[in-house]
């Protein structure tokens, strides 16, 4: 029927998953057992860290010129992407959850009071990390954190450490997304015992957006 859109093909021992995204067009070749979902759902995430990194706008360049090039405004994030197709091997990609970093409870606490004190100022998220685990996450009121949009946002800025040294203005995949968001001072906990000293140490120089 008009208007209908190839999902899937079969192609021996291979799978071709497409997604349509307006006038862009995501492939994704398998030879894996994997279902079509869970397929669909790695170019979901695919498309959202290119929208973290460039807006949807990409998309109305693409409409009125369907030669445009991206290739360009994508420079230097190679890193950023790879580290996102590996990282499809963690089972919270396809679940849309994020992992917390096993810690005692009264030290989660404290990490979560400090990061409170940073949201408290006016800032939408504060949240520290242990690498790719959350050692505490504290939002504005009713600003809620979507689970896709922590998975980017976290691989964005672990894949590479010149992305946690310099301040840098991106988009969350589920927030209105021609609103820009300020992420700066990015840090990482390296070891759980060292949570709360660097918490303490670094204030409002925690990850926050």
């Amino acid at each position: 029927m008009r208007g209908d859109r190839i999902h899937l093909i079969r192609a021996g021992k291979h799978k071709v998953a497409f997604l349509v995204k307006g006038p862009i067009y995501l492939v994704c070749i398998s030879c894996t057992e994997e279902p079509y979902e869970s397929l669909r759902s790695q170019l979901e995430l695919l498309y959202g860290q290119m929208v973290l990194i460039l807006t949807e706008s990409v998309s109305r360049y693409f409409e009125k010129n369907p030669k445009f090039d991206m290739m360009p405004l994508l420079g230097g994030t190679d890193v950023v992407f790879s580290s996102l197709f590996h990282s499809f091997r963690n089972p919270a990609s396809f679940l849309h959850a994020y992992t917390y970093l096993p810690l005692p409870c009264e030290t989660r606490q404290a990490v979560a009071a400090i990061l409170q004190d940073v949201s408290d100022s006016g800032v939408i998220y504060s949240m520290l990390m242990s690498k790719y685990k959350v050692v505490s996450l504290v939002g504005a009121q009713k600003a809620q954190l979507h689970p896709d949009d922590m998975l980017l946002l976290a691989n964005f800025v672990m894949a590479s450490e010149s992305f946690r040294q310099d301040d840098t203005y991106l988009v969350l995949l589920t927030s209105n997304s021609d609103a820009f968001f300020h992420l700066k001072d990015c840090r990482y906990v390296g070891k759980a015992y060292e949570a709360v000293q660097e918490c303490e140490e670094l204030k409002k120089k925690c990850l926050y957006l």
